[in-house]
């Protein structure tokens, strides 16, 4: 019966949008329906989980939530920037201290626009659940969801998930 639960629980997923852009309209979010169609091609039951503000002690308790709502995979969109804004690496490591945040982009902080070092994804496990923390990019978030599906489908550890799914978005970076 536990095998049964952790099965049902790891295909239930919960994506999330961030930032005051996109709350505000600024910006339409392509991100979530895109993420919602491919996690339910996949055999994923899927939900909109909202719109997540630029508060990293919000942003944490969204994500423990949707926790506490059995959700096995939990999916952020944008907030992994350099600007001061930028929090959902840092709510993924207040639920998971040891979880891995590759580096896609380094860079100097320029305190100006740039606060942090650079920009990373973040891959972090809570329980049975894992927590995936994707850019904002329409394009970088496609990049990324087809390598976090296929590294899911390859049952891969959360380190080898988190610098698959930097590498490509990396490597995007390098080609475009």
């Amino acid at each position: 019966m536990g095998e049964e639960i952790a099965s049902a629980v790891a295909r239930r997923a919960c994506v999330f949008a961030s930032g005051a852009e996109v709350i505000a309209g600024n910006i339409e979010d392509t991100n979530s329906p895109y993420l919602l169609e491919t996690l339910t091609e996949a055999g994923f039951t899927a939900e909109f989980g909202g719109i997540v503000e630029d508060d990293v002690t919000v942003a944490q308790n969204r994500l423990a939530g949707a926790l506490e709502r059995g959700f096995g995979l939990l999916v952020t969109t944008g907030g992994v920037g350099a600007e001061e804004k930028d929090h959902s690496v840092e709510a993924i490591l207040r639920l998971d201290p040891s979880a891995h945040t590759p580096w896609i982009l380094k860079f100097t902080p320029d305190m100006r626009r740039h606060h942090k070092e650079g920009v990373r994804i973040a891959v972090g496990r809570v329980g049975l659940a894992r927590l995936v923390a994707l850019p904002g990019p329409h394009a970088e978030v496609r990049e990324g969801a087809r390598a976090l599906m296929e590294g899911l489908a390859e049952g891969l550890d959360d380190k080898t998930l988190a610098e698959r799914i930097a590498g490509v978005i990396r490597e995007r970076w390098l080609t475009h």
